[in-house]
């Protein structure tokens, strides 16, 4: 999804997850150099790349679609946006990728591309 569009996408009573909402859940599997491990699928990840999903995330690694809707990484990288806007061009999200367990916060990342989302029930 889009920015526009992921902001649109979760149903009445779910939201896009924050920083502080990602941060918790990161903390509580360990911090940032191990839940992209516990947050990762078994299966789908390239060159060995597959998680435990102890949490039961089940990150999938969609990869991404630019601004010309041409897809990169699949395989390789998981990323979801976060429900932080920047400016009217960029947002944040977070990812996790194929060769390591740590997970990645991003900022100012162009709105135009297109990434998961996870929802959040309130």
């Amino acid at each position: 999804y889009d920015w526009k569009t992921a902001c649109k996408v979760c149903p009445d009573g779910w939201h896009l997850p924050s920083y502080a909402e990602w941060t918790r859940l990161i903390d509580y599997l360990g911090g940032e150099d191990l839940a992209g491990y516990k947050m990762k699928s078994k299966s789908g990840w390239k060159n060995g790349g597959n998680g435990s999903d102890l949490s039961g995330f089940s990150g999938h690694p969609s990869g991404l679609v630019d601004e010309y809707n041409e897809f990169y990484f699949e395989g390789e990288y998981g990323i979801w946006w976060l429900n932080k806007e920047n400016n009217q061009k960029t947002a944040n999200n977070i990812s996790f990728n194929n060769v390591n367990s740590y997970v990645f916060f991003h900022d100012e990342i162009d709105k135009q591309f297109g990434f998961s989302v996870r929802c959040i029930k309130e």
